[in-house]
């Protein structure tokens, strides 16, 4: 039995110009894998939210998509917001959304009111709310958000 044995010289380069190809590919691969082409398509969103027919003057409004990341806002004092997913403003993913609604979280919202009403627990969550909404294409979406305090 006969080893077939190679010297092959350390000069810290690729002779192999396929291999070369294949990792220029991966690394451009890789350097454009960091600019926001993985930003999926969003739609302008706002609204506002209601407590039993009042402004809710405070808190945050989440839009949580079947796919992708969600869009957030701070609920202002009239009761109106405006969502945003990659920037304060863009809107929300375009789909179908459950949504949820928070009460303001300390320091995060300092000028919240202290008479601010509690929110109902079942609608912290975007799993127990029963709000659904489609966000749809190339138009703004206005929702109007209408919470109970009792059903």
């Amino acid at each position: 039995m006969s080893i077939n044995t190679r010297k092959v010289p350390a000069t810290g380069t690729c002779s192999d110009p396929a291999l070369g190809m294949v990792v220029l590919v991966v690394l451009l691969l890789i350097v454009g894998g960091c600019s926001n082409s993985y930003q999926m398509d969003t739609a302008t969103v706002r609204g506002s939210v209601t407590l039993d027919g009042k402004p809710l003057r405070s808190g945050s409004v989440m839009f949580v998509p079947e796919r992708g990341r969600g869009a957030v806002a701070k609920i202002h004092s009239d009761g109106t917001f405006q969502l945003g997913t990659y920037d304060a403003a863009d809107g929300a993913i375009v789909g179908r959304h459950k949504v949820a609604v928070y009460p303001p979280r300390g320091e995060i919202e300092q000028d919240a009111p202290a008479d601010a009403p509690a929110i109902p627990q079942r609608y912290q969550s975007s799993e127990s709310s029963g709000i659904v909404v489609e966000v749809k294409p190339t138009q703004e979406n206005v929702f109007d958000i209408k919470l109970v305090t009792t059903e």
